[in-house]
């Protein structure tokens, strides 16, 4: 990879599908060793993948249509399983495979402000945006220790665990479970 360059691992598994149908959601799940592209259902109203990983019940998330690829062996054959139970401990990050931003507003939209933040994880550091109530000091929000996903948005993905890999993406769901580090920065004006 040429020093600075910014992509998209070439072996990224994309379907040719919008990101919502009806009551399912394409999801890309990155854990330590492997990558789980598929399915997730939902019930319900329509949910943001952020919202769908919190309310998920039990240690347990379930990825149809699924397909599971190596990151440690790039020639291993990646597996597809009709269904496949994936720890919902072990999701370092996730993704939804189309970059189109779920339908805003509503009763349940919160005023929140973007703050620059880095946040690190096994084999992975991701700086974005999150998005903070107004008037709350980045540098003293509690991120580590919690239970839950949290999105970032203008992420840069950096993977180093097999390789190093840089590339963009317009949203990133971060495990806050798995952090290992957070570092605040400054707000974007």
């Amino acid at each position: 990879m040429t020093e600075g360059a910014v992509e998209r691992p070439p072996e990224f598994l994309r379907r040719e599908a919008p990101q919502e149908q009806g009551d399912a959601v394409l999801v890309e799940l990155l854990l330590e060793t492997h990558r789980v592209t598929g399915i997730m259902d939902q019930t319900g109203a329509q949910r943001r993948l952020v919202d769908l990983l919190n309310i998920a019940g039990g240690p347990v998330l379930t990825v149809r249509d699924a397909t599971v690829e190596s990151l440690a062996d790039p020639n291993e054959q990646p597996r597809r399983c009709p269904g496949l139970p994936v720890r919902r401990q072990s999701v370092l990050l996730a993704l939804p495979v189309t970059a189109a931003a779920p339908s805003g507003g509503g009763l349940e939209a919160v005023e929140k402000r973007p703050a620059a933040a880095t946040i690190l994880l096994p084999g992975i550091e991701l700086t974005g945006q999150i998005h903070l109530p107004p008037g709350a000091d980045p540098g003293s929000v509690p991120l580590l220790g919690r239970r839950d996903f949290l999105p970032v948005t203008d992420a840069v993905v950096t993977q180093s665990a097999f390789t190093i890999v840089r590339w963009e993406q317009p949203l990133v769901v971060v495990n806050l479970d798995r952090a290992v580090l957070y570092v605040p920065g400054l707000a974007k004006s």
